[in-house]
């Protein structure tokens, strides 16, 4: 236990050094400093995802078959089957959409489907816990296809 405090207390004073010691120009000690240009250093931006508002309104027909795979980052929560009975299902208030109700999936559009998978839960007034998943926006075959796999669920 002591160890463990020591180390801390060592990678604390360390990193604090490092983080804490201004910018690299205040730099005083007499070594020469290997200068980097900003075009040396550049990193390519990470793609932004498509706001929900932006992705196509109306979606080409999905193949459930390439949807499948997709839905595999639902499938603790909504269930192998959608049926709403993931492994995490179980803790959950309010429960997981039974994605294989005939009668639901009759009255919702494919652009509720798209709005609540873009965007999460919350963009639809249902729980906080289903995460937004913006990437997809970006892909609107993907979406289509996962769109398609959902409906599939009910056949």
């Amino acid at each position: 236990m002591i160890y463990r405090i020591g180390l801390t207390a060592i990678l604390l004073i360390g990193f604090c050094t490092l983080g804490c010691s201004g910018d690299a120009s205040s730099n005083t000690s007499k070594s020469p400093v290997n200068k980097v240009s900003k075009s040396d250093t550049k990193v390519s931006p990470k793609p932004k995802a498509a706001p929900v508002e932006q992705v196509a309104k109306k979606l080409e027909p999905g193949d459930a078959s390439r949807g499948e795979p997709a839905f595999g980052a639902c499938v603790a929560c909504h269930g192998e089957q959608g049926a709403g009975d993931g492994a995490a299902a179980g803790a959950m208030k309010p429960k997981p959409r039974d994605l294989s109700d005939k009668k639901w999936q009759a009255g919702v559009e494919d652009e509720y489907l798209k709005k609540v998978i873009l965007g999460g839960g919350m963009t639809v007034g249902k729980s906080p816990l289903m995460p937004a998943n913006p990437g997809l926006g970006n892909d609107p075959q993907k979406l289509a296809d996962l769109i398609a796999f959902i409906r599939s669920l009910a056949n």
